[in-house]
């Protein structure tokens, strides 16, 4: 039973064997190194499309997303800049300064306004570049309050100096008034004490010295408070020298009315008003000090 198959693969061997012996071992061996070269050559050939697909990702990343990238940072960095260096504003000392600074964040935000264009043009995402441009209106729209703001303050600061200034000549004048109403009173004093006067015109001589001495210490405390509160950090502080302004105004009333019959009464008075003026009213000393804060 075994036997027509065993003949069978005989004669394929034998069939085989001549073709072998034709092409010889120099025929095999081209054969096989022709297979290698044509196996070489598709992965040559897949290699260069591979990496003809890397070469165009490189001028990809080259061209638009590393462009993108760069662009992105340097806005991201001058939209901090901007956002960080805008309550600068605030703190500018004086117009100039305000000026400055305003000028530098103009330019910052004309800076980030075409370093955004540039984005756009490089084909970045449309949404993230709508963002960044919301964001950076929204920081225009915040520097412009500030600017606002910090001109307000600096007008109200400058006003305040000025009343500062008004304090301390209202204050020379009214001590010139005092003192001589002082000395006048004291030489009144003096006369009915050692002359032939009344003992009731002595006591109203002591009486009218110490009133106009009261009106002159109370006068200085004042004006101290009202110094004071001119430059004052904190808003509790402003309060207390407010509260304590009033009392002594207060005080001071009751003073005058003691010296009405005095001949330099009216001159008293009228000095006094021009200190206590600079403290109660509209735009007064308290009230532009607390607007500051």
């Amino acid at each position: 039973m075994g036997l027509p198959f065993k003949r069978a693969r005989t004669h394929t061997q034998e069939t085989a064997s001549p073709w072998r012996s034709r092409i010889g071992i120099r025929g095999s061996l081209f054969l096989a190194f022709a297979a290698m070269a044509a196996t070489a050559m598709v992965i040559a050939g897949g290699a260069s499309l591979l990496l003809d697909h890397l070469s165009d990702m490189t001028r990809q990343l080259t061209e638009k997303d590393v462009p993108r990238l760069t662009t992105a940072m340097q806005l991201s960095e001058l939209s901090e800049n901007l956002a960080s260096h805008s309550p600068a504003l605030l703190a500018a000392s004086s117009e100039s300064n305000r000026q400055e600074v305003l000028k530098s964040l103009q330019e910052t935000e004309k800076a980030a306004t075409a370093k955004l264009a540039e984005l756009r043009a490089l084909g970045a995402d449309a949404k993230i570049v709508a963002d960044i441009e919301a964001k950076l209106k929204e920081i225009g729209t915040m520097t412009g309050d500030l600017n606002s703001a910090a001109g307000q303050r600096l007008q109200i600061a400058m006003k305040r100096e000025k009343l500062s200034d008004a304090l301390g000549v209202a204050h020379k004048s009214f001590l010139g008034i005092i003192n001589t109403a002082i000395t006048e009173a004291r030489s009144d004093m003096n006369s009915a004490l050692m002359g032939s006067g009344s003992a009731k015109e002595a006591l109203e001589a002591v009486r009218m010295a110490d009133a106009l001495n009261d009106l002159q210490s109370d006068t200085n405390l004042l004006v101290s408070d009202m110094r004071t509160a001119a430059a004052e950090p904190r808003i509790e502080t402003l309060l207390v020298l407010e509260s304590g302004y009033k009392a002594t105004r207060k005080r001071m009333d009751d003073r005058v009315d003691r010296v009405k019959e005095l001949f330099s009464a009216q001159l008293i008075r009228d000095g006094m008003n021009k200190v206590t003026v600079l403290g109660e009213g509209t735009d007064n000393i308290f009230d532009l000090r607390r607007a500051e804060l």
